[in-house]
């Protein structure tokens, strides 16, 4: 704890206790720009590389991943009308009380949050836009395409959506409740390519998704204060 000496200003408890709020609050901030300028490239560049990474992968073992995309305004029409549950579901665990729900709050509180804080909502789009071509190009377009394929009998199209969606989530490892979110998202979007028979659907469903969620995450919100506190009661 530090003293004043006589000769200083004497500053009053309160005012100290504002002070080191405020120089917490805009520590991040100073350095934000620069992160999420990085983190908007490196997102980028890993996202549209997965459309290399699908293309590669496919001719290793013979199968073209876009084989089932085309430009279709009923597909497109599909992707967009397969959001909105989407975007129900996500404002309802958004409210749920539930620890896990919470804690994956938190984790968007403490890294995601602060990570995308100088980003506008034109990086948001590409983001979204990126992540919805390379993982759906991916997970659907290769993974499920290629397993419906190779795998025999009545129950291959179901095994293989199963396998591509159990990958999906694991590769979105941020909490095991997120990783789970992402499983039956995954189930959500190889459903939607079964149904259309078309990748361009569950693209777009993805891409706009993403961006929605985002938008909404970085501008709507202001984060769960609640189980901060309450961990910090905890920790006394």
């Amino acid at each position: 704890m530090s003293h004043s000496s006589p000769n200083s200003s004497q500053t009053s408890p309160d005012e100290d206790q504002e002070r080191k709020e405020t120089s917490k609050q805009d520590a991040p901030v100073n350095g934000a720009g620069g992160d999420s300028q990085h983190f908007f490239l490196l997102a980028c560049l890993f996202e549209g590389g997965l459309v290399f990474l699908a293309a590669a992968l496919g001719w290793i073992v013979g199968f073209s991943p876009v084989e089932s995309f085309d430009w279709s305004w009923s597909a497109a029409a599909w992707g967009v009308a397969a959001v909105g549950p989407l975007l129900v579901l996500m404002f309802l665990l958004d409210k749920l009380p539930w620890q896990p729900f919470r804690r994956l709050r938190d984790v968007v509180d403490r890294v995601i949050r602060p990570t995308m804080a100088r980003l506008g909502v034109v990086e948001f789009a590409l983001i979204s836009l990126f992540a919805g071509i390379g993982e759906e190009t991916l997970f659907r377009g290769l993974v499920q395409g290629w397993l419906a394929g190779e795998i025999d009998g009545p129950a291959a199209p179901w095994i293989a959506l199963l396998a591509a969606s159990l990958l999906f989530g694991a590769m979105h490892p941020i909490t095991r409740t997120y990783a789970l979110l992402c499983t039956i998202m995954g189930v959500y979007f190889g459903l939607l390519w079964m149904w259309t028979g078309n990748l361009l659907a569950p693209i777009i469903a993805h891409a706009l998704y993403d961006f929605v969620a985002l938008v909404y995450i970085m501008r709507f919100t202001t984060g769960d204060a609640t189980l901060a506190e309450e961990e910090s009661t905890d920790a006394r």
